[in-house]
């Protein structure tokens, strides 16, 4: 995260992993949602706490997270694999690319 506080990861079990920076040997909380390996990963400047994550070909979306909190605040489906994510530095926007559709 932007304050140093989380460190987030994604992977092929379609789960999103955020464990806190000060107690990494601690248990992480898990975000549950994609149907797809979890392909990228970005926390908003914005927001504390705020964490984008985007799904495989399978899953086609872009989730946005009150990752503090674990709840899942929006969803958007892009209709491709997204390859990377992005939140401008200088307002509260998303960037994404993309991969492989079906």
């Amino acid at each position: 995260s932007p304050d140093g506080e989380a460190l987030a990861t994604g992977g092929n079990d379609n789960a999103v992993r955020v464990w806190s920076a000060s107690k990494l040997g601690a248990g992480a909380r898990e975000l549950q949602g994609h149907g797809a390996a979890v392909k990228a990963l970005a926390w908003s400047p914005h927001h504390r706490g705020r964490l984008a994550t985007g799904g495989g070909t399978a899953d086609r979306s872009i989730k946005i997270w009150d990752a503090s909190q674990g709840l899942r605040l929006s969803t958007v489906d892009t209709g491709s694999q997204v390859c990377a994510l992005a939140w401008s530095s200088a307002e509260d926007a998303l960037v994404s690319a993309h991969g492989y559709s079906l």
